[in-house]
C-alpha cells in the first residue's frame, strides 16, 4: 500500500520497528509521531517533555523498544519508551544535533552534531542510560549522516 499521511507538522528523522509501526520526529511539536503503518494513520504522539528540544535525530532500539531522540535547542537526547511514550531520561549532547540511530551490537545511542561533535550514549540497561562520549573528530573528518 502507498500513500500519503499527514503527521501534522515538521517530520524529520523515522525508524520502523518492523511489525508495523513507524516512529517520525516531529520538530516543530517536540513529539514523535507513532504512525500505524496497516490504517495509515497516526495513531498517537508521544510529548518530549518541557527539557526537549527540536528533535531532528532518532535511534531505535528494536529488543526493548526504546526510541532515543536526539533534540536541539536544547541540545540534548530524550530517551522514550516505544510502547507508552513515557519519558526514561534526558541527557546532554553536542550542539545542534544533524542525526541519530542506535547500534544494537553495542546498546549505544549516537547524535552527530553540527559543532563537528559525535555524542554515544550507552544503554547499561531498559531504564539506565548515560552519556559514554563526546568525540571531536579530527580535523576535516566526516561524521555519520
Amino acid at each position: 500500500m502507498t500513500g500519503t499521511i499527514d503527521v501534522g507538522g515538521a517530520m524529520e528523522q523515522a525508524q520502523s520497528d518492523g511489525q508495523g509501526k513507524l516512529y517520525v520526529n516531529v520538530e516543530d511539536e517536540k513529539k514523535i509521531a507513532v504512525v500505524d503503518l496497516k490504517s495509515m494513520k497516526v495513531a498517537t504522539k508521544y510529548d518530549l517533555g518541557d527539557d526537549a528540544g527540536e528533535p531532528g535525530g532518532l535511534g531505535f532500539d528494536a529488543k526493548n523498544h526504546l526510541l532515543f531522540a536526539m533534540c536541539a535547542r536544547p541540545n540534548v537526547c530524550v530517551v522514550v519508551n516505544a510502547d507508552d511514550g513515557k519519558v526514561l531520561a534526558t541527557l546532554p549532547i553536542g550542539n545542534g544535533t544533524d542525526n541519530g540511530g542506535f547500534n544494537p551490537a553495542t546498546l549505544e545511542a549516537f547524535s552527530s552534531q553540527r559543532d563537528g561533535t559525535l555524542t554515544i550514549i550507552k544503554e547499561e540497561s531498559p531504564t539506565s542510560f548515560k552519556v559514554e562520549q563526546t568525540v571531536r573528530p579530527k580535523r576535516a573528518a566526516r561524521l555519520v549522516r
